[in-house]
């Protein structure tokens, strides 16, 4: 029997289950070995027991909380106002001086769990519609439709300055509007490619050099995109997104 976290205390089970094993006639170490625990704590349980013939903790006993139940409620506030916040800018807005291991346990306990947010560049309004309109335009297919088509694109790779950014949120909100990181590439550097891929997965990712004219589109769809697909389908629908 193995701990799911070897550094939480002892549950009341944890701590009968000791002396049950201690009454079964075992040693220190094997009792420690079935339970997944040290053999101090093992020692420790057992004379507590012998001492005052119950496995209670002591009152007070473990290190006291360094918030109160008002400062949990004004961390709690800071992330529900605004759930994309670094631990600083937490603990800034509530007025709590405590360390960021510390928030992340008060937050953990009312289900607010620091994860990494899910990343999307800024659609404008045209181009929400423009992504209406194509899922409209294509309602009607079939799934074997769809597993011909290869989509193509162009894009371009650049670099931001945002860095890990972590949401805290509960599970199952991982979409939520509010807990999607919402960003625009600072173009310091940037990669222009040129790829495709399909429901049999992704093609070649060819880097653009220069200016994308017709004729580069031309010798990438022959010499890299073209021969990809062939590989894979008999029947091929080309769209462009």
């Amino acid at each position: 029997m193995f701990r799911e976290n070897p550094n939480k205390k002892l549950s009341f089970a944890e701590r009968g289950a000791i002396v049950a094993l201690t009454n079964s006639v075992l040693g220190v170490r094997e009792i420690a070995r079935q339970l997944g625990i040290s053999p101090a704590t093992v020692g420790l349980w057992q004379f507590r027991f012998l001492e005052t013939g119950d496995i209670l903790r002591r009152e007070g006993s473990g290190r006291p909380r360094v918030t109160t139940p008002l400062q949990d409620l004004r961390l709690l506030r800071v992330v529900l106002n605004k759930p994309i916040t670094k631990s600083k800018e937490i603990a800034d807005t509530a007025d709590v001086d405590v360390s960021r291991q510390t928030i992340v346990r008060r937050l953990k306990a009312v289900n607010r769990i620091p994860r990494r947010a899910v990343r999307k560049f800024f659609l404008s309004p045209q181009h929400i519609e423009d992504r209406f309109e194509f899922a409209t335009l294509h309602a009607y297919r079939d799934a074997q439709w769809w597993r011909s088509v290869i989509f193509r694109e162009e894009n371009t790779f650049g670099s931001d300055e945002c860095g890990r950014v972590f949401v805290h949120r509960p599970n199952g909100t991982r979409f939520e509007k509010d807990h999607v990181q919402i960003y625009d590439r600072s173009w310091r550097k940037t990669v222009p490619v040129c790829g495709c891929f399909s429901a049999e997965g992704s093609g070649p990712l060819i880097q653009i050099h220069g200016r994308f004219t017709g004729q580069q589109y031309v010798e990438i769809l022959e010499n890299h995109l073209l021969s990809w697909a062939i590989e894979r389908f008999l029947y091929i629908t080309l769209l462009h997104l």
